[in-house]
């Protein structure tokens, strides 16, 4: 499946990858940083192929989120960072996981799974009429369990789709084509909203267990 491509809004890729890779520099800042993934998967066969970044390659992952879309893939990228030393097709899992930079709510209303919000995301992605991703970056990445304790908590807050809060989740690229099977490209998921300094963390909804009071006496300091 070959798409025109002007069906691919480059400029909204571009801005949406070069969001993702702030927030993950500025949250994890030195050390072992890890590596992004972009995900692709074809409508036709559901097969998934998996592309890694270090951070800060703003340049190739836009430009293989562009050819990715054009060649009728479903491109998505995650919250957090992986071990540089994965290979093939394997997303990881959770002991794959270096840092969590980022959490998602998958607010999704065709499916009564909206999420009304009560705190301001650092950025908002439509994915489709009524549907949206709301990204809350962190001030400071986490660790595998801590994410995996704050994004559970984040998803029973929130009440919406079960990719809620799950770290190892990816999420649509903003900008590019959507694919279902036997169909053409569907409307682009775009940057409904975006804060002009995206690092800076906005409150997560969650409940206070003693991790996430942790977490946030960490994000004070």
């Amino acid at each position: 499946m070959d798409l025109n491509p002007s069906m691919v809004d480059e400029p909204t890729v571009r801005r949406f990858v070069e969001l993702i890779h702030t927030c993950a520099a500025h949250a994890i800042n030195g050390g072992d940083t890890g590596v992004l993934q972009l995900v692709r998967i074809h409508p036709a066969d559901e097969s998934i192929s998996v592309s890694r970044y270090r951070i800060g390659d703003v340049e190739h992952m836009t430009r293989d989120a562009i050819a990715f879309s054009t060649a009728g893939h479903n491109v998505y990228i995650e919250g957090r960072t992986v071990r540089a030393d994965l290979r093939d097709n394997k997303r990881g899992d959770l002991k794959d996981t270096l840092w969590v930079f980022a959490l998602v709510i998958d607010s999704d209303s065709d499916k009564g799974r909206a999420w009304t919000p009560t705190a301001q995301a650092s950025i908002i992605v439509e994915t489709s009429p009524g549907n949206a991703h709301f990204w809350f970056c962190l001030a400071r990445a986490v660790d595998a369990a801590e994410g995996k304790t704050i994004g559970e908590r984040m998803r029973k807050s929130a009440g919406a789709d079960q990719d809620t809060g799950v770290i190892t989740q990816c999420y649509r690229v903003a900008g590019d084509a959507q694919f279902s099977l036997g169909e053409q490209a569907q409307a682009r998921a775009r940057i409904d909203r975006a804060d002009q300094d995206p690092r800076a963390v906005r409150d997560i909804p969650r409940r206070s267990a003693g991790s996430v009071r942790r977490y946030q006496r960490r994000q004070r300091r």
